[in-house]
């Protein structure tokens, strides 16, 4: 975890800052591009749970594949060749 002193002022900022992130996420810019995001706890929960589903999801899917893939006759071996005549 990162630690920061901050002045009077720029605890003003961040009071602001917190109270918008409370009820929206905020984005965070940097000469025009957003450099990061700051959120609610529960917003976060809500982004890293859908966030893993994704994961989880994509990681069924693949294992499916390779599955699928075998029964068909697929072989490290040939899996190695193909690969190697990619390059």
């Amino acid at each position: 975890m990162t630690q920061i002193d901050i002045n009077k002022k720029e605890k003003d900022v961040l009071a602001d800052l917190i109270g918008a992130a409370s009820q929206n996420p905020v984005f965070l810019k940097e000469e025009g591009e957003n450099v990061a995001v700051l959120m609610s706890p529960e917003e976060f929960a809500l982004y890293a749970g859908h966030r893993n589903k994704r994961v989880k999801s994509l990681l069924k899917r693949m294992e499916d594949l390779g599955e699928e893939a075998q029964a068909n006759g697929l072989t490290e071996e040939i899996l190695t060749d193909i690969l190697d005549d990619s390059n």
